[in-house]
């Protein structure tokens, strides 16, 4: 007999106990291997029924009493108000005639606190006159409707309300009349539905943090169990096949009936690391209550599980709330809710929160939600009391430039955390790159911010110091980076305004090349922000090669020409280091035998460092810079390509990515058919540059050398584009070593060619001037 191991994930008091009967002595596993089982043995159970997330939605879920105690605290609130808007409507008429009052009645500081708990500015009623006119059937449907989640005042005129509530005596209000005291009621009401609905989700992070003893810590196993003692079809996203208690049953026979005595192995299957549970995710399924219900029982105690991704779940406000009573209490600390909240209602006051006090999220991902303002704003609001989230997105809302401006002042505060920002497609324009330049730009630096920054320098200088007296071989340590400060002209020191984004994603907007440059020129000052990724806007490529930060990712091309350029200078001044190693030719050497040494270093260059590789290379720059264009033009022009050709890039482009010919292309699949190693792909251009005789003739040829000597001429009027100065005296010419090598080589062509033409002049001047002598000579003998 088969003895399968004790049960060790559900207790006897569990629920599931209950459910799951014993069976006959003898069941199938399903995989065509039949069990025996003893007095102690448990059967396998059933497979969970299919999901129907509207059968679930019709499942009657009961909180406990101390939850449900929470909530109706908060429906008591709601009572209260509707009792007191009620006796506001009985005190209408008697409320307006205030507005025969020309001086202000007795206790006008009750009028105030219902304009402000509507939120009115406190400064747009300051006037008694003002406050007479607003006294509108407006004013009174303001006070019937109120709603606590969509027209909740902000925390600075909540405050000044609370401040105004003080100051007034309930007596004095009793005494002067029927309607100041109605109204009065109205806002003790209001204040109290406001504070009742603050302290809700707290509460209920209180209550879910307590376990309940049956659980395991198994999100898979708790989370089976309480479908099951709820009744519930499991979601097929929260409780994968392989997963259910069935299959890890099966999974367990399976093993015991291999290795009875388990030697070998230490771990039953169901203990294996491919069942534990980092990350929740649900996909294009809608997510219905009773499923998040249940799983908001068992995530509190699942420690392994840091992420969760609801995609296109469609969450409602039972769902959500349940999600976001809970998440303070797990080991989430990665939300991504994309297209999941579309049709949610009153998404500021749910969002916050998710991100106020208490939230554990570091990064949080609402992308195309439909997102307001007003969610914006309450974000940014619950930032300011959170110091944990550091990667926020949000994409494909349709903000535009005045919703998403309270970002840029959360980026600007001194304890701004976060270090990526994605706004990618939501319709912002040009000024919004302003502001946003403003933002990560630079501002004057308090006396705290100066003092952080020399400590910084100090501690990198002592660094530098300690690593300059290591022994040799010894491994130095990492220098502190340290924010840049400079001082002005008015002796202000100022610094970068932002000194933790480090990413920000503006894909797909409606930034022209004036928002992109603004961006630009920003970085200037700014280390922190590594890149900023600008695809997709009305940036034309032309436009690109006014950009020369290689942080502002604009297109491929862009990224090709920056990583080309930053890897070409530090190879060049590592040639020119080779170079000055070399000594120079001496004082009274040849110079033709000077120029052919010149021209065989620059083609061994050219064959070491640009090669077949780098000439395809230059042919993916879709708009090369000027100089580039022109050093290339030279090449294909020496190489004997008409003029029609070389002024057309795209063919340009073509000729440069060629490979092999057809006939070797052929030979190398047989070699690759022979399983030997397949000789490097060659280049028809540079192997026709590489004929040294042949670039010299068309040089020395003065109709065939024209267009090559006016291209090779382009770059010196064109002048040094400021990405390709290596240095004051060294300039990386076209932007890419490749580019400049092969500039390199054909201008020492060029002057060998020069010279050796100047000799044949030279030479047929002195012969001419020979036959002249000759000729005088036989005329006077």
């Amino acid at each position: 007999m088969i003895r399968r191991p004790p049960r060790s994930t559900l207790s006897s008091s569990s629920a599931a106990s209950d459910v799951y009967k014993r069976q006959v002595s003898t069941q199938s596993t399903g995989t065509g291997l039949s069990i025996a089982m003893g007095d102690d043995e448990e059967p396998l159970p059933e497979w969970p029924p299919i999901w129907r997330g509207a059968e679930n939605d019709l499942v009657e879920l009961h909180d406990n009493p101390e939850a449900a105690e929470v909530r109706q605290a908060l429906q008591d609130a709601k009572q209260q108000l509707v009792v007191a808007s009620s006796a506001v409507l009985e005190m209408r008429n008697k409320i307006a005639e205030l507005k025969t009052y020309k001086v202000e009645p007795k206790c006008v500081q009750v009028i105030h606190a219902c304009f402000l708990l509507n939120g009115t500015n406190p400064s747009e009623i300051e006037d008694w006159q003002e406050v007479r006119r607003r006294l509108t059937p407006e004013f009174f449907a303001g006070l019937t409707g109120f709603d606590h989640e969509q027209h909740a005042p902000s925390k600075q005129i909540e405050s000044k309300l609370s401040k105004l509530m003080d100051q007034i005596d309930p007596e004095s209000v009793k005494q002067s009349s029927e309607a100041l005291l109605a109204l009065y009621e109205w806002v003790t009401a209001g204040r109290k539905l406001l504070d009742e609905a603050r302290q809700l989700p707290f509460k209920l992070r209180e209550l879910a943090g307590s376990v309940p003893e049956e659980l395991t810590g198994d999100v898979y196993t708790d989370y089976e169990n309480q479908c099951i003692a709820l009744e519930l079809a499991p979601h097929p996203h929260l409780l994968p096949r392989k997963h259910c208690q069935r299959s890890r049953a099966e999974a367990r026979a399976e093993e015991f009936a291999k290795d009875p005595k388990g030697k070998g192995k230490t771990d039953a299957v169901g203990e294996s690391e491919e069942h534990v549970c980092l990350k929740v995710e649900v996909k294009g399924y809608r997510l219905d209550a009773g499923s998040m219900y249940a799983l908001s029982k068992c995530l509190p105690v699942c420690t392994t599980c840091v992420e969760m991704s609801l995609w296109n779940a469609d969450l409602d406000m039972s769902c959500f709330s349940h999600l976001a009573a809970v998440l303070p209490s797990t080991a989430v600390t990665k939300l991504s809710l994309d297209w999941s909240l579309r049709h949610l209602e009153a998404k500021s006051s749910s969002i916050s929160l998710l991100v106020g006090e208490g939230t554990k999220l570091s990064s949080l991902s609402l992308r195309s939600n439909n997102l307001d303002a007003k969610v914006v704003e309450a974000i940014c609001e619950g930032m300011e009391t959170s110091d944990t989230i550091t990667s926020l997105d949000l994409s494909s809302n349709s903000l535009g430039d005045a919703a998403a401006a309270p970002l840029l002042a959360t980026l600007q505060q001194a304890g701004s955390t976060l270090t990526t920002l994605a706004l990618n497609a939501c319709d912002l324009t040009d000024g919004f790159a302003a502001n946003l330049a403003q933002a990560i730009g630079l501002r004057e630096y308090t006396e705290q911010e100066q003092s952080d920054v020399s400590e910084a320098q100090k501690a990198a200088d002592d660094v530098i110091e300690r690593n300059s007296t290591l022994k040799k071989g010894a491994e130095p340590e990492p220098v502190p980076s340290v924010p840049e400060m400079i001082v002005d002209e008015q002796g202000r020191a100022l610094g970068a305004a932002n000194r933790t984004l480090v990413e920000i994603l503006l894909e797909s907007n409606l930034l022209t090349i004036a928002g992109v440059i603004a961006l630009a020129d920003s970085l200037s000052h700014n280390g922190a922000v590594k890149v900023i990724y600008l695809v997709r806007n009305g940036v034309t490529p032309e436009q690109e090669l006014q950009v020369c930060d290689p942080r502002v990712f604009l297109s491929e091309t862009k990224a090709l020409r920056d990583c080309e350029a930053s890897q070409g200078k530090v190879q060049l001044q590592q040639l020119i280091q080779e170079a000055s190693d070399v000594e120079p030719p001496a004082e009274d050497a040849d110079e033709a035998e000077v120029l052919a040494q010149a021209v065989e270093t620059t083609k061994s260059r050219l064959e070491q460092h640009v090669g077949a590789e780098g000439i395809m290379t230059l042919g993916k720059f879709r708009v090369p810079s000027d100089s580039m264009r022109a050093i290339v033009q030279a090449a294909l022009s020496v190489v004997g390509q008409e003029a029609s050709v070389t002024e057309d890039w795209s063919q340009c482009s073509r000729l440069l990515r060629e490979s092999v010919p057809q006939e070797q292309q052929a030979d190398k699949e047989e070699v690759d058919q022979e399983g030997t190693d397949c000789p490097e792909a060659l280049s028809p251009v540079l192997s026709k540059l590489l004929d040294v005789d042949a670039v010299k003739g068309t040089f020395m040829n003065p109709e065939a050398s024209l267009c090559p000597r006016y291209y090779l001429d382009v770059p010196n009027w064109l002048g040094p584009d400021p990405v390709e100065a290596v240095d004051a005296q060294v300039t990386l010419r076209g932007g890419s070593l490749h580019s400049h090598l092969l500039e390199e080589y054909l201008l020492a062509v060029q002057k060998l060619a020069d010279h050796e033409i100047k000799l044949i002049e030279e030479a047929a001047t002195h012969n001419a001037t020979s036959e002249a002598e000759q000729e005088e000579a036989c005329v006077d003998s």
